[in-house]
């Protein structure tokens, strides 16, 4: 086997990579930095050094063109919510896993194979513990939507000089049980939204901290995000809530599955959101709307969205 570092050494996924690799034998292949961030470097480091474990983050694969030849036996994405139609692509042809984990959690909490059309985290890795819960830290039943809640033997102490923040994060453990392995006295409040579907897999549907008001609607951007990515024209697609004069408002980012000329942009966006309008209620749907050629990127291969354009 040979497994690819993607990660800097200085961002924790590296640990889970090269751990990966070194624990088990295998080859580890590192990335320089011209091949973090040029796509068609990587996409022939892949290819000549016969990679057989890949992990990627979603928006750096969105954008690589498709090669069905490569030696992947484990294609992992990491480190923010992917979009269907990437799964879809890729996972055709390649084993497909999607992972989830803060590095208060030590990089790795979930983990689960996509085997069809339901973009899932899976289910808690050994010694893991995840509780969905509500405010009042009560467990909700399936299918309820709740903030994720993480303990385990990989659970940190806190964060370093900064006992406010880590009493708000870290809390105590209601369902502590010291005769059950991976239980912890303590729990990390991840606040990220998520649910159980029916066949026991973790759902992620986005940020606590992006759910909004509009017009005293309560309102979750990854939720619009995800109903634009689904139009076929649509290859992934970012919902931002911005301030005005007039409140708050929604702009919608779209990449194009095929490039769309400049002067054909407006009307592009224009169906695109006639057509969300369709499905979700008038203040669900962004006002303004921006189509991205292609996504800029953090060093760690996540949206930079701070770089994204003003519409």
């Amino acid at each position: 086997s040979k497994v690819l570092q993607f990660a800097s050494i200085s961002f924790d996924a590296a640990t889970w990579e090269w751990l990966m690799a070194l624990s088990c034998g295998a080859t580890l292949v590192i990335a320089d930095e011209l091949q973090r961030t040029d796509v068609e470097q990587l996409s022939a480091l892949l290819k000549t050094q016969q990679i057989t474990h890949a992990t990627l983050p979603p928006a750096l694969l969105s954008t690589m063109a498709l090669q069905t030849d490569l030696a992947l036996q484990c294609l992992i994405v990491a480190g923010e919510a992917c979009e269907e139609a990437v799964v879809a692509r890729w996972r055709a042809h390649y084993p497909f896993y999607n992972a989830y984990g803060p590095s208060e959690t030590s990089v790795c909490a979930t983990v689960g194979e996509i085997t069809n059309d339901i973009v899932h985290i899976g289910t808690p890795l050994c010694n893991v513990q995840t509780y969905v819960l509500d405010k009042q830290q009560n467990l909700l039943p399936h299918g309820s939507l709740g903030e994720l809640c993480v303990g385990g033997d990989g659970l940190a102490r806190g964060y370093l000089n900064q006992s406010e923040l880590t009493a708000e994060r870290f809390i105590d453990n209601p369902f502590y049980d010291p005769e059950v392995a991976g239980s912890s006295r303590r729990l990390y409040r991840t606040g990220d939204l998520v649910r159980y579907l029916a066949d026991g897999n973790l759902a992620f549907v986005g940020r606590a901290d992006d759910q909004i008001k509009i017009r005293g609607f309560r309102v979750e951007l990854g939720e619009i995000a995800q109903q634009l990515s689904r139009q076929a024209e649509i290859d992934s697609a970012l919902v931002l809530a911005k301030n005005g004069p007039a409140g708050t408002y929604l702009v919608a980012y779209v990449q194009p599955v095929d490039a769309v000329a400049e002067q054909a942009q407006a009307a592009f966006m224009s169906e695109a959101l006639a057509t969300l309008a369709q499905s979700l209620p008038d203040y669900m749907v962004p006002k303004l709307g921006v189509v991205i050629a292609e996504w800029p990127l953090t060093a760690n291969g996540k949206v930079n969205k701070k770089a994204l354009p003003e519409a």
